[in-house]
């Protein structure tokens, strides 16, 4: 690996980028972003963050460089310390069609106060708007909202209209109604939480999560196709349920052309995150208080959940059970006639996005390894920065089955 300057931008490459001068290695660490090409594949997203020493040398998005191997800084990287800490560097993968674009704009556009939209104001879409309107007057702006319901729509501004502080004058979010030319146009972030048929409680179902994706993934197909044709460039956030199977077709759906080939002309991976880990990281703190100190949760929302009931002293057993437990806690509330779409909506969709808006910790399924799963990052300069932790074997190993199953069951639906 060399370092260069290509396009006026500082690189470093295993191979020389046509056109690329070559510079001293050590004195690249001085520029205010350095760009590290390589050539990923399509399992690695186009660009993000690299925070971890062995990533200069190999980059890699995936599970298997979630655990921090405790590798330090070669003399001959030690220059990049400072850039590593202060998120500095940045992988670019140029497997992925037009990458150059990436060396102008490696991140998803991002400003503060940020503009919203919301697909879909039933239970998930309007707590969600609630809790973004009572809780994001610092970092949001304006919500524009939207429902193939027109009198949803109505409801909604008007009771949102109605919610303001009585003197104190302190910022909230203004929200207003959106006609469907509208989506994806004016706007940094999309939430969508539309749903079609979700069953009530009492209605027996083999598999829920089937059942969701089934019906929604066409109605995801339709809107992903939109952003596509509006040149979208800012964030798509799954709310609706199965989230990480939902962001997968939001995202592919996107860069199929109109003779349904695939041209990587649509969203880019990192554009599109699904918000399901939140609620589940909470739930579990509810069944084993001392979880949420030094606990983890990875995977996805309900079935293939996978969690670490203490990264300091991880129990594979007990993770285990635990595990089993949160992701079926929801069947509870059902039981006695309720949906549970508070805490999703809540604790998954508004305090996520509100942490990624403030470049803190929160969870997101973001795509790894070619398919979306769920772990514990940042969000730096529009990209995603995972958290590296010294995880244990065992708990690797069934992240790694995860990532193996969903990929499996997402292979088995191909062509629905």
């Amino acid at each position: 690996m060399k370092a260069y300057l290509y396009k006026g931008y500082t690189v470093l490459a295993d191979q020389a980028p046509e056109g690329a001068e070559e510079i001293a290695f050590g004195k690249t660490a001085q520029a205010d972003t350095i760009l590290r090409l390589y050539e990923g594949g399509y399992e690695d997203p186009s660009a993000y963050i690299v925070n971890r020493p062995q990533f200069i040398e190999a980059p890699h998005f995936g599970v298997r460089g979630l655990m921090d191997d405790g590798q330090g800084l070669s003399e001959a990287y030690a220059p990049f310390r400072v850039s590593l800490t202060e998120h500095r560097i940045i992988a670019v993968n140029t497997s992925w069609e037009g990458w150059e674009y990436r060396l102008h704009h490696p991140g998803v556009p991002s400003r503060l106060p940020a503009r919203v939209q919301i697909i879909g104001l039933g239970d998930v879409g309007h707590t969600c708007l609630m809790a973004l309107k009572l809780l994001g007057g610092d970092l949001i702006g304006d919500i524009g909202i939207y429902d193939v319901l027109d009198p949803a729509i109505e409801r909604w501004a008007f009771e949102m209209e109605q919610c303001v502080w009585s003197f104190s004058g302190e910022a909230m979010p203004r929200v207003h109604r959106l006609e469907k030319e509208d989506l994806f146009r004016h706007t940094d972030i999309v939430i969508f939480a539309a749903t079609r048929g979700i069953a009530q409680p009492g209605e027996e179902v083999d598999d829920v999560r089937r059942d969701q994706y089934l019906k929604n993934a066409p109605m995801v197909a339709e809107y992903a196709r939109l952003a596509r044709d509006r040149d979208y460039d800012g964030m798509f956030i799954m709310l609706s349920d199965p989230v990480e199977r939902l962001a997968q077709v939001a995202w592919r759906q996107s860069n199929l052309n109109e003779a349904g080939v695939f041209d990587g002309q649509g969203l880019r991976p990192e554009q599109v995150e699904g918000y399901g880990l939140g609620v589940m990281h909470a739930r579990a703190g509810s069944v084993m208080p001392s979880y949420i100190k030094h606990g983890r949760a990875y995977g996805r929302h309900g079935e293939g959940l996978i969690l670490a009931n203490d990264i300091t002293a991880y129990d594979d057993q007990l993770s285990q059970d635990l595990s089993q437990r949160v992701a079926t806690l929801n069947m509870e509330l059902r039981r006695i006639g309720y949906k549970p779409f508070v805490g999703p909506a809540v604790s998954s969709g508004a305090l996520s996005l509100l942490s990624r808006l403030r470049g803190e910790r929160h969870y997101s399924a973001v795509f790894m390894d070619g398919v979306y799963y769920g772990v514990p990052l940042r969000t730096r300069n529009g990209l995603p920065a995972l958290e590296y932790l010294n995880l244990d074997q065992q708990l690797c190993d069934r992240l790694i089955e995860g990532v193996a199953q969903l990929k499996a069951e997402i292979e088995a639906d191909e062509g629905i």
